[in-house]
């Protein structure tokens, strides 16, 4: 049976999730899956309770880790892997909440709430979290948490990881989950799902060819159009956690977080964290059904391009047919050629900017070389734009090589242990290295020479490049990813924000 007691029911777009809210305490998800359309009263819920799998725990165990709440963790005797792991010194933190507050978004007249919200207060280690869990469009589920640290303790709060869950029922039995490598990327490997936890980390600081990307579960093989899936996939472009608690004493948890390093969130009294967004996509119609969740919540987020309203251009890229070798009069050429036959978006590649003749040369200069291009882009650009095309830009941001005016004049703006640069040859992968963005001066070396770019270009679309992994980020004596993933996000922001209808995607 459901728990005795206060309940919230979501409902969206064919999905339903329902949550017990008992008083000063953390919300549990009780029910994630298919909207059967049933009421929210007690009869209602009485009626989904006798079509749920129920978990019988062994006799052996507290009856309190049959149901963790939203934050799974040791308090409520929980033994898989907490959903907050944080510490004062060598002190652990196990929250003990001791005040709870919900409040319920509803949206039309059925009585049924889409999202919830939660002020959970744990007076004795002074710690407060929020959690936000959102029933989107189309039946996405997004949860995002900030913990802050309320007291001025003479140690910081040292957050090891804070991450979002959800139960599925025991009748899921298989995970798929994706590795891969260039240029073979996203390769799906499917097997029966095992007993205990299962992690999946990306270390490389960026997604990419072996990014788990997603963690997909079923109950028996996927199917493309039929069959129920609960998906998990965490919109965050650094390192990052993917797991799934499959314990018998409980339903199993799927979820995921932001990977974070070693003492990387440190928060003094008054100071928080707040994590990326979690999504969680439910379908009782394949891995097509859950797709479309997907597919309907980014399309109709503010700021994406709607390729309703704009079909994606046909586009000419130049780096297979010139490389480095740029002339003005012969890509002119080319642009004329690729107008003919119907191309819509033009994109000069790699080889246009200062002392780039190769690739071991040049990144952090986003200035053109008049060496190769003694008129500078404007008159490609220009004539690409007559010829009825957009003009895009290859650019690689947040990259740098030692040969360059820009690590010349500044060494320290290198996210790296000082002590590291140069790297070694076998590790120094075409000798670039990443630029520090969440240094001030930094970001705006290369905020500026790009609006320069295109605004006095017109550029269209920026063809967005990171060839690199970032290994080692140190920022001001510290680890940096997080703080170096967030300068990047501004950057996109400040861009189009400045720059309407302007393009970004990337490459690597």
């Amino acid at each position: 049976m459901f728990d005795q007691g206060p309940h919230v029911v979501l409902r969206r777009d064919g999905v339903c999730v329902v949550l017990k809210t008992p008083e000063n305490e953390m919300p549990q998800v009780e029910y994630w899956g298919r909207d059967f359309g049933i009421s929210c009263d007690e009869a209602g819920l009485a009626q989904l309770d006798a079509m749920t799998l129920k978990v019988t725990p062994p006799r052996e165990k507290p009856d309190a880790a049959l149901r963790p709440s939203l934050l799974p963790q040791g308090a409520e005797a929980f033994a898989g892997r907490p959903g907050l792991e944080a510490y004062r010194g060598v002190k652990p933190v196990f929250a003990r909440w001791t005040k709870v507050e919900t409040s319920v978004t509803y949206e039309g007249a059925d009585g049924f709430g889409t999202s919830i919200a939660i002020a959970a207060e744990d007076a004795v280690n002074g710690i407060r979290l929020e959690l936000t869990l959102a029933l989107q469009h189309g039946g996405l589920i997004l949860i995002t948490q900030t913990i802050t640290n309320t007291v001025d303790a003479a140690e910081p709060l040292t957050v090891n990881w804070l991450e979002s869950t959800l139960p599925m029922p025991k009748r899921v039995d298989t995970l798929t989950q994706f590795t891969g490598r260039w240029p073979l990327e996203k390769q799906p490997r499917t097997a029966a799902l095992p007993s205990g936890s299962v992690t999946r980390e990306c270390r490389h600081g960026k997604t990419g060819h072996e990014s788990p990307w997603m963690f997909i579960a079923t109950n028996g093989e996927p199917k493309w159009s039929e069959g129920e899936v609960w998906a998990c996939h965490l919109a965050w472009s650094g390192n990052q956690t993917y797991r799934i608690d499959n314990l018998p004493c409980h339903e199993p948890l799927i979820g995921a977080g932001e990977l974070l390093g070693p003492g990387e969130i440190q928060l003094d009294g008054g100071e928080s964290y707040t994590t990326p967004q979690v999504c969680f996509s439910y379908s009782a119609e394949g891995l097509d059904g859950m797709a479309e969740r997907f597919h309907t919540w980014l399309r109709g987020t503010p700021g994406r391009v709607d390729p309703a309203a704009k079909p994606r251009p046909f586009t000419l890229n130049t780096w297979e047919a010139v490389y480095f070798d740029h002339d003005e009069a012969t890509l002119k050429k080319l642009a004329d050629r690729a107008a003919q036959v119907g191309v819509e978006r033009f994109v000069l590649d790699d080889g246009w900017f200062h002392l780039r003749r190769d690739d071991t040369k040049g990144l952090g200069d986003w200035v053109v070389d008049p060496a190769v291009w003694p008129n500078g882009l404007d008159g490609l650009a220009k004539h690409v734009h007559g010829l009825g095309m957009e003009f895009g830009l290859w650019l690689e941001p947040e990259m740098v090589n030692l040969d360059s005016d820009c690590a010349r004049e500044h060494p320290d703006w290198i996210l790296a242990a000082p002590e590291a640069v140069p790297y070694r040859e076998d590790v120094s992968y075409r000798t670039q290295y990443v630029l520090d963005l969440a240094n001030p001066d930094a970001y705006r070396h290369v905020h500026d020479q790009m609006a320069a770019l295109v605004g006095g270009l017109g550029v269209d679309y920026i063809k967005w490049d990171h060839n690199r992994d970032v290994t080692e980020p140190v920022h001001d004596g510290h680890y940096g990813l997080h703080e170096q993933t967030l300068a990047c996000y501004r950057l996109f922001d400040d861009l189009k924000r400045e720059f309407t209808g302007l393009e970004i995607e990337s490459c690597s």
